[in-house]
């Protein structure tokens, strides 16, 4: 499958990297901050929701994005059958 690079994010250099950009890590750096900065009260609202994140959130997402994928790898569009009855069948014989 071809891929148009327009589509690609700015920070993002080529298509099936999972390395953290430049702006992941600036936005780490100042989630940080935050916390430094942060009362008792504000760090266990942000550790609760954080944890549903890492706990609910992120679980169910990959379960969608997987059984998405599981779909999409197994309903064959309409055209797939008639290509592969096409490309299946003996060639015409000379005239």
């Amino acid at each position: 499958m071809a891929y148009n690079h327009s589509d690609l994010h700015p920070e993002q250099q080529s298509i099936g990297h999972l390395e953290p950009s430049v702006g992941d890590q600036v936005r780490l750096g100042r989630f940080l901050k935050t916390l430094e900065a942060a009362d008792r009260e504000a760090l266990l609202e942000i550790c609760r929701a954080m944890a549903h994140q890492v706990f609910v959130g992120h679980p169910s997402v990959v379960r969608f994005l997987m059984r998405e994928a599981t779909v999409n790898r197994t309903v064959s569009p309409p055209w797939i059958a008639s290509l592969a009855e096409e490309m299946t069948r003996p060639p015409a014989a000379p005239e």
